[in-house]
């Protein structure tokens, strides 16, 4: 089982987002997105949920079209970056939403409600109205709703993230990471977008390494976050130590002090 990405192309305007992008994700695994802005990381997950064609897109050699939307949203969930939400619901109505593909009863849409909750530690929002959260707290209620969408096919799911830790502080990030790793044990391949490299590092089984619309590098977090790529991609030196079996990055002085006599 896969979800696989060939020969994925795009543009608007002439302005090339994807070039020629090939990309397997594979179950139970954590997958991270990196580059800098205007790599075409959103891009790319739009072209895997389905939401942009481009290039050849398959589901267990299934080619996505051909899947009904309410099938593929059984087993393809994708968190956007910002979700527009101004109806004053309660928390777990949004929770709630995620349900919608399925054909489940009451009783059963309620109970993966409350196992996505006391996983996600969600028990103290889930009374409140969504529209007095926090960024950071509306971002934890639509996790919950995206999770409660594929609950029922955890060992089947592709759950895609479009920078999930940007608004969540330090705590709430790692919670995130112990759901995506939870996920990952029971079969779910995971792709995120991330723009902290060390995170991907800390976190991800694969990194894939964009810049220009192109892939610059892919695979483990320690082939591919080497000095070269990063300077290559972000135009900044930066040290490697390790940590663990994992790098740490840390950029140096160079790009600031380039920036403070050219800039």
């Amino acid at each position: 089982m896969s979800l696989q990405i060939v020969g994925a192309s795009y543009q608007i305007d002439g302005n090339h987002l994807l070039q020629e992008i090939n990309l397997s994700l594979q179950p139970s695994s954590i997958n991270a997105l990196i580059g800098p802005n205007g790599a075409g990381k959103t891009t790319l997950l739009r072209v895997a949920s389905g939401e942009l064609t481009a290039g050849k897109v398959t589901l267990d050699d299934t080619p996505l079209a051909e899947i009904l939307l309410e099938e593929r949203a059984r087993r393809i969930a994708f968190l956007t970056q910002s979700s527009a939400l101004d109806f004053p619901f309660k928390g777990f109505e949004v929770i709630q939403m995620g349900r919608i593909p399925h054909l489940t009863g009451r009783k059963h849409n309620q109970r993966v409600v409350d196992e996505v909750v006391r996983k996600c530690g969600l028990q103290s929002l889930v009374d409140r109205t969504y529209t007095t959260m926090s960024g950071g707290e509306k971002q934890r209620i639509q996790i919950g709703r995206v999770l409660c969408q594929v609950w029922d096919n955890l060992d089947t799911a592709y759950v895609l993230f479009d920078e999930p830790t940007a608004a969540l502080d330090l705590s709430h990030q790692l919670i995130f990471f112990e759901v995506v790793q939870m996920l990952a044990s029971m079969g779910t391949s995971v792709i995120l977008v991330l723009h902290d490299i060390n995170l991907a590092s800390r976190f991800a089984d694969k990194v894939t390494l964009l810049t220009k619309g192109q892939i610059l590098a892919t695979g483990l977090p320690e082939e591919v976050l080497t000095k070269e790529n990063i300077k290559q991609a972000f135009s900044v030196d930066v040290d490697i130590f390790e940590s663990g079996a994992r790098p740490l990055i840390q950029a140096t002085n160079t790009f600031y002090d380039t920036y403070q006599t050219h800039g």
